[in-house]
């Protein structure tokens, strides 16, 4: 059976860990990552069997936690204990491996935004996984600048919320950055090796 050493769980909505639940019945885990316990719901519960059940060890962290994974380096720079909202509990983390970066941003709102420009923390990163499926409000335009990425990762599928963003997908046309998504282009990998970044995608 094929490993995997670690997953991460942004935060416990039923669109993150659903399709994690499916990865957990036909893959070993080593370790989960995810941030602090939710309130309980009937799908939220089967998740937690399924976590069970797969033996993966469970690592809960916050703002300010991180680990290394061989030669790359994963810092958890949010949320803040603080953190009201359950999208703004997401776990947002920067991974740099092999001089390459990236921030994954979960489903952050505008609160978390807020918090996470006031951090002293360099957000800058090649490749940023857009906030919550691309939604104009999750990505500021003066965060995007903050971080400043070559590429946007958007993961989207179909929906009835208008994500991602027009004013979102509009702005980073404007500042010829490269976009993937993940609702055209199916499932998007990253192979990273000290010869650089290789993109691959299949639906």
């Amino acid at each position: 059976m094929i490993k995997i050493n670690f997953i991460i769980l942004t935060h416990a909505h039923d669109d993150h860990f659903s399709g994690l639940q499916k990865v957990l019945e036909k893959y070993r885990v080593g370790q989960i990552i995810q941030g602090r316990p939710e309130k309980s719901t009937p799908a939220y519960e089967s998740f937690l069997r399924a976590e069970k059940n797969n033996g993966a060890k469970i690592i809960r962290l916050s703002g300010g936690g991180g680990f290394r994974v061989g030669d790359c380096r994963v810092s958890v720079i949010a949320p803040l204990p603080e953190a009201k909202d359950e999208n703004d509990r997401s776990l947002v983390t920067k991974i740099i491996c092999n001089r390459h970066s990236f921030l994954l941003a979960g489903d952050l709102g505008l609160a978390g935004q807020k918090a996470l420009r006031q951090k002293k923390f360099s957000l800058v990163s090649e490749f940023y996984k857009a906030s919550h499926h691309g939604a104009d409000k999750n990505n500021q335009p003066d965060l995007i600048n903050l971080i400043d990425p070559k590429t946007i990762i958007i993961t989207v599928g179909k929906n009835s919320f208008g994500h991602p963003g027009k004013n979102f997908l509009r702005e980073a046309a404007n500042s010829h950055r490269i976009l993937l998504r993940t609702d055209t282009l199916g499932t998007i990998s990253f192979i990273i090796s000290s010869k650089g970044v290789k993109i691959h995608n299949f639906k």
